[in-house]
């Protein structure tokens, strides 16, 4: 007979065993955690090309991070799904959907990595947010500015992404070093330069360190292909503004979420007036970048 005292063994996630492993080797703080790190860096994150940052520093300028956009439930109240929708500022809502499918189409380049170099991404790549807590009162992600600015996004393996929410740890510390290092001293275009400045203003600074400077990184490639896919879904959003606040014709849904579409009919006129604003640099500055493209 079966011993009713046996206790049930539990089965051990794969994943969640080998998070574990690389979280006790980080904390360890010690040089083999720091050679790991520096390897993660340069073996294993994917970011984007400064000179897509100098041309489109922030992908979507009209999106904002919000993850309680999904269907849940909050004081026993169950909430719909509302991915799409405006907030009261006329941004439209996500759940970090359209960040991580942005480079799908991309091919990799990569200097150190020949399983990375010529690839394009597939299962189980998470895209991080490099700041999660800055010189405001809410996580980086919270912020349109901050949700798609370019040096605050890196690709990473799923379980090592979970390692970069650690805050103030050695490898979140290390990816804002990175970032520092490739972007900082980028110059950006004029016309977006003092919006730009503004979002630098919001990070707390990271200073690289030699380790930092001797790294070799991996991008995302096919910068053009890039550039012209966030001009056409900038445009469909700018479209839209123009067409409710002018009361004419709204043109065709395309590719803006029909939540969104439906929503920002029902805002303030001065609500879709200032979004309308904050959307105008970062227009003329992907514009003129094009220009440059073609005479090339």
């Amino acid at each position: 007979m079966p011993n009713p005292r046996r206790q049930v063994v539990q089965p051990v996630d794969g994943d969640n065993f080998l998070f574990r492993v690389f979280d006790e080797l980080l904390e360890l703080g010690d040089e083999v955690s720091n050679q790991i790190v520096d390897y993660v860096v340069e073996s294993a994150a994917i970011w984007f090309h400064p000179d897509v940052y100098r041309s489109m520093p922030v992908f979507l300028p009209w999106v904002v991070r919000d993850a309680r956009c999904r269907p849940h439930v909050k004081a026993g109240r169950q909430f719909p799904d509302q991915w799409g929708a405006p907030d009261s500022d006329g941004f439209l809502r996500d759940d970090n959907s359209l960040i991580k499918g942005i480079p799908k189409s991309l091919a990799i380049v990569s200097p150190t990595n020949v399983h990375l170099d010529g690839r394009r991404l597939g299962k189980s790549w998470v895209a991080a947010h490099v700041w999660r807590e800055v010189n405001l009162e809410q996580l980086a992600s919270r912020d349109p500015r901050l949700n798609s600015f370019v040096p605050n996004l890196v690709w990473l393996p799923r379980q090592i992404a979970k390692l970069s929410d650690h805050e103030s740890g050695l490898l979140q510390t290390a990816l804002k070093r990175a970032s520092w290092s490739l972007y900082r001293n980028v110059e950006v275009q004029h016309s977006i330069r003092g919006e730009v400045e503004k979002i630098w203003s919001l990070l707390p600074p990271a200073v690289p360190t030699d380790r930092t400077l001797g790294l070799k990184f991996n991008f995302f490639g096919e910068s053009s292909k890039l550039l012209n896919s966030r001009a056409v879904s900038l445009k469909t959003t700018t479209v839209l503004l123009d067409a409710i606040l002018k009361k004419g014709e709204l043109p065709l849904k395309g590719r803006t979420p029909p939540r969104y579409y439906e929503g920002l009919q029902k805002l303030p006129v001065k609500t879709l007036q200032a979004l309308r604003v904050h959307l105008e640099p970062y227009e003329r500055s992907i514009a003129e970048a094009l220009k440059r493209e073609s005479t090339k």
